[in-house]
């Protein structure tokens, strides 16, 4: 699934790819104002991607609230959906880290960003999350 902002420079993608057990496996990613990352290998729980789906329903009737999703690596991967005004304007903030190692030395890729949607946004979002979901029949 790809969100993009109204302007188009900025966007997150993701795409669920496995399930095992109660996590799921997604690749994600991100692109903000000319910067962009990239991580194939962040997974999330199973329980918190419903929970996910199910708070985005709830904001969307308020037109208030926020909503929020971690990766179970914390700091892989967060999707944050926060209310602005009681008009239906979000703010959609995101973090993606990746870890690679250089001779055996950790290193940190990070990149974050977020981007405007309206309330109409939310039931794009979670059609997505539910026909990824169901294809894996959950």
């Amino acid at each position: 699934m790809r969100l993009e902002s109204d302007t188009r420079d900025s966007y997150i993608e993701l795409e669920l790819v496995e399930v095992v057990s109660d996590s799921v496996r997604a690749m994600n990613s991100v692109k903000s104002k000319g910067f962009s990352g990239q991580n194939d290998n962040v997974w999330f729980g199973m329980s918190e991607l419903n929970e996910f789906v199910h708070s985005l329903k709830k904001i969307d009737e308020r037109l208030k609230g926020s909503v929020c999703i971690k990766s179970i690596d914390m700091g892989e991967f967060i999707l944050n959906l926060q209310s602005m005004d009681s008009l239906g304007h979000f703010l959609l903030s995101f973090e993606l880290s990746k870890r690679t190692y250089i001779r055996g030395i950790a290193q940190t890729h990070r990149i974050s960003g977020g981007f405007e949607v309206d309330h109409t946004f939310m039931k794009k979002v979670e059609k997505m999350f539910l026909e990824q979901l169901r294809s894996f029949g959950k």
